[in-house]
């Protein structure tokens, strides 16, 4: 039974709590409203470039671990690490006010820290709320439980247009969270894949709390 719980725990630094979830409920694919938090480092290929590989390494993994204790804290859960980029999911407990909860936190904290700590590198962020289909993605031999759908892909595209220290949210989140935030917009922007435009938000603070 220790055996089994040490196990688990290992595990749990490897697979997301979906994931985990997943292997209790089935495979099978459902559709279930979320919110999704993007978040990406600005300028890291150059800055790979010109660090060696130790250093690159030590930094992605600061910056992904001061990111991951906040995200956990406010409720999220990671999804997964692409190379530079955090992808999180906010299921319950006001999801879309989790997720610009740990945004602004993690701004702050790259705002006041990135000089002294990580090298003066910045974060983008992009957080998106709506349906997704979760499931197991991959193959009998390799798969991964994730989400997939217009809803994911629309936060990923906000996280590659936002800029440094920025966090750019959408029409969606702005509408569950407009009496508890700061933001700047609305903006029109076209993203890759869409046809029209879409209206979004610079986030700026939650009302009542100093910047």
């Amino acid at each position: 039974m220790v055996e089994g719980l040490r196990e688990r725990y290992e595990l749990s630094k490897y697979v997301s709590a979906s994931t985990m979830q997943s292997l209790k409920d089935g495979k099978k694919g459902k559709k279930a409203p979320l919110t999704i938090l993007f978040s990406d480092i600005r300028s890291f290929t150059s800055f790979s470039e010109e660090h060696s590989a130790e250093s690159v390494v030590e930094y992605l993994n600061k910056i992904i671990s001061f990111q991951t204790d906040i995200i956990q804290n406010n409720n999220g859960d990671i999804d997964k690490y692409v190379g530079d980029e955090i992808v999180a999911l906010y299921y319950e407990n006001n999801p879309e006010l989790s997720a610009c909860i740990s945004a602004l936190a993690i701004q702050k904290h790259m705002r006041e820290k990135s000089d002294a700590l990580y090298s003066g590198l910045r974060l983008g962020i992009g957080i998106n709320t709506g349906e997704v289909i979760l499931g197991m993605i991959g193959s009998e031999k390799r798969a991964d439980y994730t989400v997939i759908g217009d809803t994911v892909n629309l936060a990923s595209r906000l996280c590659g247009t936002a800029k440094p220290d920025q966090i750019i949210i959408s029409q969606s989140v702005y509408k569950a969270v407009k009496n508890k935030v700061i933001v700047d917009g609305p903006y029109k922007i076209k993203v890759k894949g869409k046809k029209n435009y879409n209206l979004v938000y610079i986030l700026k603070n939650v009302k009542g709390e100093t910047a």
